[in-house]
């Protein structure tokens, strides 16, 4: 069973800074619980002017910094919305109140009619509904003999939506005995990122899992 994981997630190493224990620090917000999914419909009232922007997609995550692989806290909100003008723009919010530079968004490939996408509605999932689909997730991954370690990212993009996916996450995981390497003061440890997908009647499955292609299956009909 850990081999059809292996396949599914990637395989990598981080830098053990941490304890891998799901606890965040104490000023942190833990990804994994309905207070993330708070703070995210929090920044979102806050820093998006509706108005002017419609919200397309969002993607929350913890820290990407090396050495942050398996921190349990919530870092930031990327999103991306649309002008009035049909231009789309991306952006980034921190946690600590703080947001990056406003910037032109391309996808490099064909680009979508942004005006034609609906608007991402944040208060259509609720903090419990969140912390549901990750403990949902969770059950999966430890029913494989594995260990949660954080949410690594949770996506709502409303430009490659099918109507049939509500979301998408990953979730960093180490096995129980979790391999580990040190040399010269320093130790690293294995880890795997496994991807999880979200049906619009809220139903979690492994991505590329049978259950994931019913999704696709059922996209196609429509």
């Amino acid at each position: 069973m850990m081999k059809k994981l292996s396949v599914l997630g990637v395989s990598a190493v981080a830098l053990l800074l941490s304890a891998c224990n799901a606890i965040s620090s104490i000023v942190g917000v833990p990804t994994d619980t309905k207070e993330t999914w708070e703070k995210v419909q929090g920044i979102i009232e806050e820093k998006v002017d509706a108005s002017k922007f419609k919200l397309v997609s969002l993607d929350l995550g913890r820290d990407s910094r090396p050495g942050k692989e398996l921190d349990n806290d919530l870092h930031s909100c990327a999103v991306v919305m649309v002008d009035k003008d049909g231009a789309a723009w991306h952006q980034v919010f921190f946690v600590d109140g703080s947001a990056s530079n406003l910037s032109a968004y391309t996808t490099y490939a064909e680009e979508p009619n942004f005006s034609e996408i609906s608007a991402v509605d944040v208060k259509g999932i609720s903090p419990e509904a969140y912390a549901k689909q990750i403990e949902d997730a969770k059950k999966i991954i430890e029913a494989e003999g594995l260990k949660f370690c954080c949410v690594d990212s949770y996506s709502i993009d409303n430009s490659r939506n099918d109507g049939e996916r509500v979301c998408e996450f990953t979730l960093n995981v180490t096995e129980k005995e979790a391999k580990k390497v040190s040399n010269a003061g320093r130790t690293s440890i294995e880890y795997y990122e496994v991807p999880f997908v979200v049906s619009k009647q809220g139903v979690v499955s492994l991505e590329g899992s049978d259950a994931d292609e019913d999704i696709d299956e059922d996209a196609d009909l429509d």
